[in-house]
């Protein structure tokens, strides 16, 4: 399969099956609000994860490369800077063990960090963090 797909489904699995994450983000009218993509800009709080972005390796002798993901933690209300950062806590929580592919073998992971970016909307909280998977084809 391919790693930007995999990787995102895998993404998705990884913080809907992570309990710091959908303590938070369990309870929306919508389920557990994690959305590959951000089809849902009503639902507080959520995760939603761009499109990991897949940038080939140099290696002449198989395929790899780095899968770079971008996530967003959201929350709405009065607490939404403390809820939104304790979100975006959860998800670098969630990733301390790297993501595993089918056919690839992860060789390095690297969480870069979270930053509050704040939203126009007054009451609303955004944060965006980012990983990162070095991975080579292995079969």
């Amino acid at each position: 399969m391919n790693p930007v797909r995999q990787g995102q489904v895998a993404m998705a699995d990884r913080l809907l099956d992570t309990a710091a994450v959908t303590a938070i983000v369990g309870n929306t009218t919508d389920g557990r609000a994690v959305f590959a993509g951000d089809g849902f800009p009503d639902v507080y709080p959520r995760v939603t994860l761009d499109a990991p972005q897949w940038i080939k390796g140099l290696a002449s002798c198989g395929r790899s490369g780095e899968l770079i993901f971008t996530l967003h933690s959201w929350a709405q209300g009065p607490d939404s800077s403390l809820v939104a950062g304790d979100l975006a806590d959860a998800v670098e929580l969630a990733l301390d063990e790297p993501l595993a592919l089918a056919g690839w073998r992860v060789s390095s992971a690297r969480f870069d960090g979270s930053r509050p970016v704040g939203d126009p909307s007054p009451g609303i909280e955004h944060f965006v963090s980012t990983y990162r998977l070095s991975v080579q084809r292995t079969a």
